[in-house]
C-alpha cells in the first residue's frame, strides 16, 4: 500500500499506524512522486491527501490514476481537511468507488477503511484471475 501526502507529520503517523498493523507501507510526498510510485508498484491500495501543495494536485493525481490503464482499477481512499471539495466531488468519488475519510480523523476508522479496501482489492483480484 501506498500513502501520497505532503505533511511530514501526518505521512510518518499514517505510515506508523499502518506498519504497526503489519502493512508494506511505501510513501509519496507529492502528486509526482505518488502518480510514479503508483505506476511502479502497483500498490494494492493508495491513500491519498487531496491538497499536495495546491488545492488541486490530489485531484488531478486522481484523474491521471483513473485514466491510466494500469492504476485505473487501483482502491483508492482519500484522506483531507477539505470536507468541501469532498463534497463537491461526492457523486464522482461514489461512481469511482473511492472511500474519503476527514481529517482529523479517528485511527479505528482509517484502519477499517484500509481492511475494507484490502478485502474488495483481493475479491476483484480474485474475480479477475477466474
Amino acid at each position: 500500500m501506498a500513502v501520497v501526502e505532503d505533511d511530514p507529520a501526518i505521512l510518518a503517523l499514517i505510515q506508523e499506524l499502518l506498519q504497526s498493523e503489519g502493512y508494506l507501507c511505501l510513501i509519496a510526498s507529492s502528486a509526482k512522486a505518488g502518480l510514479e510510485l503508483a505506476q511502479q508498484e502497483r500498490p494494492d491500495l493508495l491513500i491519498v491527501d487531496v491538497v499536495l501543495g495546491s488545492a488541486h494536485a490530489g485531484w488531478k493525481l486522481l484523474d491521471q490514476l483513473g485514466s491510466d490503464p494500469y492504476t485505473a482499477a487501483l482502491p483508492i481512499i482519500i484522506c483531507t481537511a477539505d470536507a468541501a471539495s469532498l463534497r463537491d466531488h461526492e457523486a464522482v468519488l461514489r461512481e469511482r468507488g473511492i472511500r474519503c475519510l476527514s481529517k482529523p480523523f479517528d485511527v479505528a476508522e482509517l484502519l477499517e477503511l484500509v481492511e475494507q479496501a484490502c478485502l474488495d482489492s483481493r475479491r476483484a483480484r480474485r474475480s479477475t484471475e477466474n
